[in-house]
């Protein structure tokens, strides 16, 4: 089996540098067969890193034309790697040669304009200076996807594809409001699933994920925990990986790559703790692989309900809005578009076409509001909270339109960033 890292070991001697003590990410990627995978795990500042701090990265049956092009770059940390299958894959990195620096890799081409969708929302990042990609997800179909790149003044900004459904739109978009900005990744499952999440806030498909990770889910929201990585198969609906920064971990894949995968969470697990930052950190202990769990399903059949509910929206009919769905509090992001960039931009377009006009309305946004106020422990939406007292016969009317429009004008001004209006660049 071919083992990765193996140049990085020239890099060891560094004198008496000083360690430089950052956060710790997990990294971990799908290959496009069955029992195919890759783990490793980086600094959150990886310009920062003492050059001592060598990661481990693990894989299993990578598809040879990704384990060539990592063996010909050599990166010192891998932060995203995003298959989509021989036609197209995504790397980004932070370089192990002396010209040290992030850089990006689209293998074997980088999409263009005239090809595909993709290459429209980056040559569109390209045209604004935001080229940097620093994450990807591939959806199930080449037409789904989602990119955030990173300025030089380490800012996000979003690009979603304008072919997922009207569920995954509005999780996105709360997300996006609760964070105050760009939420960090979207992963996306077999079946039409999804998991959005920032850096306090997550949401996902209410159908079709495994009973153990929803559970999962549940429980870190109701603890208040924040996802350091989640990660789910777009080939099979059982395989997904979930790490909490607080420390517990929870996976399900094929055990031939479990012992390796430990290595990579107990590395990540000792730098992590050794971070300030970190001291609600505890030491990481994956709960049971899940994988051979007969009774651990998710619902197959959802995927003919999600193609329906895309086919009403093409057809220009109004949108199902869920009664049930699960959010977490509101929380500022330390790489988020700058929010009086929201106001600032309400006035655009908010979309290209009526097709893609769903933007809810200012009963929808209350209930969002509410929400977002509502304690750790409530998962569940809309959440009611007392009035306030009134001041004067005339002092609630006046609020609660001035409410509205804010709010209004936050739904819009995201569809913005996220690409989608007229005027986004």
């Amino acid at each position: 089996m071919v083992r990765l890292g193996e140049w990085m070991k020239e890099l060891e001697d560094d004198g008496d540098a000083e360690e430089v003590v950052i956060g710790s990410v997990v990294e971990f990627a799908f290959g496009e067969d069955d029992r195919s995978y890759f783990a490793t795990s980086y600094p959150y500042r990886a310009e920062n890193a003492d050059r001592k701090d060598i990661r481990l990265m693990e894989q299993l049956n990578l598809p040879d034309y990704v384990l060539n092009q990592i063996l010909t770059i050599k990166p010192r940390y891998i932060m995203n790697l995003a298959i989509r299958g021989p036609d197209l894959f995504f790397l980004y990195y932070y370089s192990s040669s002396r010209r040290h620096g992030f850089d990006t890799k689209w293998l074997p081409n980088k999409p263009s304009a005239k090809d595909e969708d993709i290459g429209v929302k980056l040559d569109k990042l390209r045209r604004g200076a935001r080229d940097q990609v620093s994450f990807c997800g591939f959806g199930p179909s080449p037409d789904v996807f989602y990119l955030r790149s990173t300025d030089g003044d380490k800012n996000w900004h979003p690009r979603l594809s304008r072919s997922v459904c009207d569920d995954l739109f509005e999780d996105f978009e709360d997300v996006s409001i609760l964070e105050k900005g760009c939420p960090r990744a979207v992963t996306f499952g077999k079946n039409n699933t999804w998991i959005v999440y920032g850096t306090k806030a997550f949401k996902w498909s209410e159908h079709g994920l495994p009973i153990s990770l929803v559970d999962a889910l549940n429980t870190g929201q109701k603890e208040g925990w924040t996802i350091n990585k989640v990660v789910l198969n777009r080939n099979n609906h059982r395989e997904y990986v979930l790490v909490y920064d607080a420390g517990p971990v929870y996976y399900s894949f094929h055990p031939d790559f479990e012992k390796q995968f430990k290595d990579v969470i107990t590395e990540w697990s000792v730098k992590k703790r050794t971070c300030p930052e970190s001291s609600t950190h505890r030491h990481s202990f994956p709960v049971g692989n899940q994988y051979d769990n007969p009774d651990d399903i998710g619902s197959e059949a959802a995927d003919d309900d999600a193609e329906r509910r895309r086919q009403k929206i093409r057809a220009g009919k109004q949108p199902r809005h869920r009664k049930n769905s699960s959010i977490t509090q509101p929380s500022v992001s330390p790489n988020h578009s700058n929010p009086s960039d929201l106001s600032n931009r309400a006035e655009r377009s908010r979309a290209d076409s009526d097709e893609f006009e769903k933007v809810p309305g200012p009963e929808r946004g209350a209930q969002i509001a509410s929400a977002s106020l509502a304690d750790r422990s409530s998962s569940k939406m809309p959440v009611q909270l007392e009035e306030p007292a009134q001041q004067g016969p005339s002092s609630h009317r006046k609020e609660r339109p001035q409410s509205r429009q804010f709010l209004q004008t936050m739904k819009d001004s995201a569809r913005d960033i996220i690409g989608w209006g007229k005027g986004a660049k």
